[in-house]
């Protein structure tokens, strides 16, 4: 399944941030991300979550979550070795069940060079990190699941690859970047299924 993100960036009194809006492929709004931009790295201040309204009386509404970021680290701008985690963590309690705490940690460590990348007939270096994540719930007897993966970043175009593995082996998540293009190509391509 096709995945979409959209960014921008802009600047505030306190710094530099960049916002991206997850779209599924049906172009509904799954996650926004708004990350401060540091001379250290990109640390993530809010998170929203958006997921289909079951209620039948609500035909295409979303419910709106909001969570609590306890980690707020995205991504280093500079790593000296492979020895350091990179934490990532925030909760939140899901809509059909208010009194569960979902949690989601991310540990990030730098493995150095990966593969080059080539897109649109360019090569573009990259270096990967492998992904240690954690998703669980604090309610009792509930036990959490373990994934493992891997990311890629080009020198100039950003995420470019990511893998993750969950459990057994059984649940595998893998994605590429295929395209870029403005915001309205994303428009024309909704409109085309939807129509206005």
């Amino acid at each position: 399944m096709p995945e979409y993100w959209h960014y921008r960036t802009f600047v505030r009194d306190s710094g530099l941030f960049l916002v991206g809006t997850y779209y599924d492929h049906r172009f509904q709004i799954g996650q926004i991300v708004r990350e401060k931009i540091t001379k250290s790295g990109a640390l993530a201040k809010e998170s929203h979550l958006y997921e289909a309204d079951p209620n039948p009386e609500t035909e295409g509404g979303q419910i709106h979550t909001t969570t609590i970021i306890e980690a707020p680290n995205k991504f280093p701008f500079g790593v000296s070795d492979s020895s350091g985690v990179f934490l990532f963590k925030l909760k939140f309690h899901p809509p059909d069940d208010p009194e569960a705490i979902i949690y989601v940690e991310r540990k990030r460590r730098f493995l150095g060079d990966a593969p080059v990348f080539e897109y649109n007939g360019k090569k573009y270096a990259c270096i990967k990190f492998e992904l240690r994540e954690t998703i669980g719930n604090e309610k009792e007897g509930i036990e959490a699941v373990e994934g493992r993966g891997e990311e890629r970043y080009a020198k100039g175009l950003g995420l470019v690859y990511y893998s993750k593995t969950y459990g057994s082996g059984a649940f595998k998540m893998e994605a590429r970047l295929t395209d870029i293009f403005p915001m309205s190509e994303l428009e024309r391509k909704a409109t085309a299924i939807y129509g206005e």
